[in-house]
């Protein structure tokens, strides 16, 4: 990481305080599900073999790229983010990314629902919500967040 990158780091951990990082350390990195009979995981990430760090970034998701990626998974549905651009794939199992829920180049929040009949049909509905981000920005801004600026262009930026 950058100097900048640390920088940001330390003033999330120092934002969050001692209890904030207690609570999101808590937070599992995977959680699996079996709902009427199809086999659902729910993850930020495909994690690498320790579990604990995400595996190889992939910036345009394919069936041939996420097949490997989750297939230790063992899932049906699988849930994931990271890349902030929604996707909606299928291969071997079917690869849903929402897309960000804020950190995103369009003020819109995404995200999906899923609806499981007692037969095991899965309807998923895809929801994107615009909102107004004057406020957060200017807070982005008032709060001097470390390196706001790469921020703002790798992720905000219209």
């Amino acid at each position: 990481m950058s100097a900048d990158e640390v920088a940001h780091h330390a003033w999330v951990r120092d934002a969050l305080g001692t209890s904030g990082r207690a609570t999101v350390g808590a937070w599992p990195w995977l959680i699996n599900k079996e709902i009427a009979g199809n086999r659902l995981a729910f993850m930020h990430y495909a994690l690498d073999p320790s579990g604990r760090d995400f595996g190889p970034y992939v910036s345009e998701p394919t069936a041939a790229t996420l097949d490997p990626l989750y297939a230790h998974y063992g899932a049906d549905l699988v849930f994931y983010g990271h890349n902030h651009a929604p996707s909606d794939v299928r291969g071997k199992g079917r690869y849903i990314n929402p897309g960000s829920l804020g950190c995103f180049h369009d003020p819109v929040a995404r995200f999906v629902s899923l609806a499981v009949e007692d037969n095991g049909t899965c309807e998923i509905t895809k929801h994107a919500v615009l909102y107004d981000d004057t406020a957060f920005l200017q807070a982005f801004d008032d709060r001097a967040v470390p390196d706001r600026a790469l921020i703002r262009q790798s992720f905000l930026s219209r």
